[in-house]
């Protein structure tokens, strides 16, 4: 080989290992980046979790808010607002929760959607009956574009006990108290047989229970 195909040949080797190299090093510098942001997002994340917690302890427990039977409701609305924004957060995307916390018919925003949270699950309507409370109280709070959130198991079985005919919830359906009843689907249907009501069906907004417990 001559001295100048030799050249060549060096040259063309040293162009290709420069290149590799470079590609290392930009995967390197990649990971770096990527690593030090999912740090960055889990700091917001654990930050909105905190101050939740720092929430729940100095405004709601220790000032005693809502009192034996109400307390359980502002803790949920404190820990769907931490929890919601961590979510978020951990994704690397902004925070959109944000409680109200003014005693009027909306309990958190997301984004600029109002947010009324039911968790009763007493009495069998699995939160209907507090959210028929709330809509007489607040008549125009669904037209104006507000929602009702509930716990994921209660809207699952509103859901399914919608749609059972009479004919199917007398055969499906227990008599003895194991699971949802007859008199669970009589009070579902009673619930939406209200006109007024029927469009709820479509606002109820479904979330897991453990996320604002």
């Amino acid at each position: 080989m001559s001295d100048a195909a030799e050249l060549v040949t060096s040259t063309q080797e040293q162009a290709v290992a420069s290149w590799v190299s470079y590609l290392n090093q930009l995967r390197i510098d990649n990971l770096l980046s990527a690593l030090s942001q999912q740090d960055e997002h889990l700091r917001d994340a654990l930050t909105s979790v905190d101050e939740a917690v720092r929430k729940i302890d100095l405004e709601v427990v220790a000032a005693n808010r809502g009192g034996q039977h109400g307390m359980h409701g502002f803790i949920a609305e404190v820990a769907e607002v931490g929890i919601g924004n961590a979510r978020k957060q951990i994704l690397g995307h902004e925070a959109v929760y944000q409680w109200v916390n003014d005693n009027g018919p909306v309990d958190l925003m997301r984004g600029s959607v109002e947010i009324q949270q039911k968790f009763v699950a007493a009495g069998g309507r699995f939160s209907l009956g507090a959210i028929a409370e709330h809509l007489q109280k607040y008549p125009e709070y669904v037209r104006n574009g507000g929602k009702y959130q509930i716990p994921r198991d209660h809207f699952e079985v509103i859901q399914r006990l919608h749609a059972l005919s009479p004919e199917e919830a007398s055969k499906l359906l227990s008599r003895s108290g194991d699971g949802p009843s007859l008199r669970d689907w009589q009070r579902v249907q009673a619930f939406f047989q209200d006109t007024g009501r029927l469009r709820i069906a479509r606002t109820l907004d479904a979330r897991i229970q453990r996320s604002a417990t």
